[in-house]
């Protein structure tokens, strides 16, 4: 498998991955009728399918901006993408209460959009819109949903979304890439020279391309295509994936920790659950029980497309169907000192 590391090998064959994962969007999307969702997530499916769209096109303008040497000047679409990868994976968690969340957050920005446009003089009063949306505001106040609370505080900042999936290290780049997306000395200077003298020279393009950045585009658009995957009836894009996956140097999903929500099933002991909770790279980041997607596939899956029953399909070492009820996935690894588990 190659290395994955922070350089600019990696950042062409994330280029190379991006492309990849887009042409099989592309036909995926070409059959928009066609697709289908699994019955326990058409709450969400709407949403989630609108936001990978969003990213897929996000990492489009991201890739084709950095073969052109201006990466830093999408930095801001970046961050978007990177944002809503995550966010793919709180709603498919968080279910029917998470759209609801979805439309709390968004009608607490826009009561405060209309404040901004009094403040300038617009005149916006009796406007049916501010009616309509101070009423559901009025009604989620007398009558709270903690959940629907819960999850529209973690849906406010990225920071407290990425922790919420322990997912503190994808945010680095994230803040990383917040000082080419305001007005900082990085972009003042991203387009000036420092001469031996100590004066500027003026430059045409970017000092630097931001390249290798195009690194956490890849990882985005995989972990969002995994989840996406994981709640569509058949998984049209994951034989896709798992070539992105070993292409770009990744062990293992890229899928973040999603708590577990309600009691798991009796037959899983508590070994495999601490191993389902671990996120100790020796456990390759794999993601809690989330329940059985589904009965079985249809006798003959077609050309393509894999089945949603693991026993038609071939083991895989170190992969696990997104969504998968088997939490113990790899060969056998020493125990882990994290989970303490005797293997994985």
């Amino acid at each position: 498998m190659p290395d994955f590391a922070h350089a600019e090998a990696t950042a062409w064959r994330a280029l190379g991955v991006i492309d990849q994962l887009l042409a099989a969007r592309d036909r995926m999307a070409s059959g928009v009728g066609g697709i289908g969702f699994l019955r326990e997530h058409e709450a969400v499916a709407p949403v989630a399918w609108s936001w990978w769209m969003l990213i897929s096109d996000s990492a489009r303008v991201v890739a084709e901006a950095a073969k052109n040497g201006n990466g830093f000047v999408v930095a801001p679409v970046m961050r978007n993408l990177m944002t809503h990868a995550v966010a793919m994976a709180w709603l498919v968690d968080g279910g029917d209460a998470a759209v609801q969340a979805v439309d709390a957050y968004s009608d607490n920005q826009l009561l405060k959009l209309i404040t901004n446009a009094k403040r300038a003089g617009w005149d916006v009063e009796g406007d049916e819109v501010e009616t309509k949306v101070r009423a559901a505001v009025d009604e989620r106040t007398a009558h709270p949903a903690p959940e629907v609370v819960r999850l529209t505080n973690e849906i406010r900042n990225t920071a407290d979304l990425m922790a919420a999936f322990g997912e503190q290290e994808g945010y680095l780049p994230y803040r990383h890439l917040s000082s080419y997306s305001h007005t900082t000395r990085e972009t003042a200077q991203l387009y000036l020279h420092r001469t031996r003298a100590g004066g500027w020279e003026l430059r045409n393009k970017p000092r630097e391309s931001g390249l290798n950045d195009v690194t956490w585009t890849a990882v985005c658009l995989i972990q969002a295509g995994r989840i996406l995957d994981s709640i569509l009836s058949e998984q049209l894009l994951a034989e896709e994936l798992d070539q992105a996956t070993a292409h770009l140097g990744i062990s293992g999903d890229i899928v973040p920790r999603i708590a577990f929500a309600g009691t798991p099933p009796t037959d899983v002991g508590d070994a495999q659950l601490r191993r389902a909770r671990c996120r100790s790279r020796r456990h390759g980041g794999i993601a809690p029980y989330r329940g059985t997607l589904i009965d079985a596939a249809s006798p003959a899956d077609p050309p393509g497309r894999r089945s949603r029953d693991p026993a038609q399909r071939p083991r895989q070492p170190n992969r696990r169907p997104a969504g998968s009820s088997n939490v113990a996935a790899g060969p056998a690894r020493p125990g882990c000192s994290r989970c303490r588990s005797g293997g994985p």
